[in-house]
């Protein structure tokens, strides 16, 4: 067994950090976010490549999107007028 160290014990917190500060938003929020129905959310994340991000399975048939990468979203379609 090897000893930890202040720097691995420093990088074991930060990464736990960034773990628990992630959020996952359902699809209600995400429509509410983006403006964006059940349907078209579907079908830009079939295309390929991917025109919307992908969700995760949370269990069961339930879904989540991560919250950041809902935020990235819409920040690139704020910055670029709307184009994809």
């Amino acid at each position: 067994m090897h000893p930890n160290t202040a720097d691995d014990t420093a990088s074991n917190g930060q990464l736990r950090q960034q773990r628990t500060r992630e959020r996952l938003i359902r699809l209600d929020e995400v429509e509410q976010r983006t403006g964006l129905k059940k349907s078209t959310i579907y079908a830009r994340m079939r295309l390929q490549p991917a025109q919307f991000p992908r969700c995760v399975a949370i269990g069961g048939r339930a879904v989540a999107w991560r919250e950041s990468d809902i935020d990235t979203w819409v920040a690139e379609r704020v910055a670029t007028g709307g184009a994809v």
